[in-house]
């Protein structure tokens, strides 16, 4: 029992010296990588991202649906488990993706600025990308391995600058932005994936108990 005890708090002490870690590159890349590129782009095309991420933001809190959390929480966790949280995830990022893509020019109505269309059109995308490395950090999660969804992040970075920085350079202006962020999101899914690999099957018993717990956090994500 001691020894599960002093294991436990091994892992946790790891898992929380691996987040500020990861928390402190991340910090000081995106000041480095804002500076850079808003010298590069200019304001205008940052505008244009800004508004498009507050509709991406609401929409990825939609997409999990707290079936992240319903992972990480549950006491005992089963292969369907899995494939049915997969499941809901990636049927939540294709339909708010669709949703995101035929709905754009409303959306930029409502913006009054119809250049976020397309940019919106393009980042949609990322939801279906993103919900398929969400059960896999979930995974890592719940193994206290915060080592691994770090590495993906700070490689998710890397990523975002290798691709926006030459595109900014040979002037593609907001597109820069909107590839880089698409390649972010492919990195970190990839990344998390290849830590945590899990059956790409899908389960279409529907498991109540996740089902119902999920709710509850996307509640309170609402409320917050």
């Amino acid at each position: 029992m001691k020894t599960n005890a002093s294991t436990l708090n091994q892992r946790t002490g790891s898992a929380l010296k691996w987040n500020y870690v990861g928390m402190a590159v991340r910090s000081s890349s995106s000041l480095v990588l804002g500076v850079v590129l808003a010298r590069l782009l200019g304001p205008k095309p940052f505008g244009v991202v800004a508004l498009a991420a507050v509709l991406i933001g609401f929409c990825n809190l939609l997409a999990d649906s707290g079936f992240g959390a319903a992972i990480v929480q549950r006491e005992s966790l089963s292969e369907e488990d899995i494939r049915f949280a997969f499941l809901y995830q990636m049927l939540s990022g294709v339909f708010l993706a669709l949703a995101c893509f035929f709905g754009a020019s409303i959306i930029a109505n409502l913006f009054r600025n119809q250049e976020v269309a397309p940019v919106i059109r393009v980042l949609s995308w990322t939801f279906p990308l993103q919900a398929f490395g969400q059960t896999a950090t979930s995974l890592l999660k719940r193994n206290l391995d915060f080592r691994s969804i770090q590495i993906a992040q700070i490689a998710s970075y890397i990523a975002y600058f290798v691709t926006g920085i030459p595109l900014a350079l040979l002037g593609f202006g907001v597109w820069a932005l909107v590839a880089a962020q698409l390649a972010q999101v492919c990195i970190n899914s990839a990344f998390a994936y290849s830590m945590a690999p899990h059956s790409l099957l899908f389960s279409f018993r529907i498991n109540r108990s996740i089902l119902a717990y999920g709710v509850k956090v996307l509640g309170s994500s609402f409320a917050n």
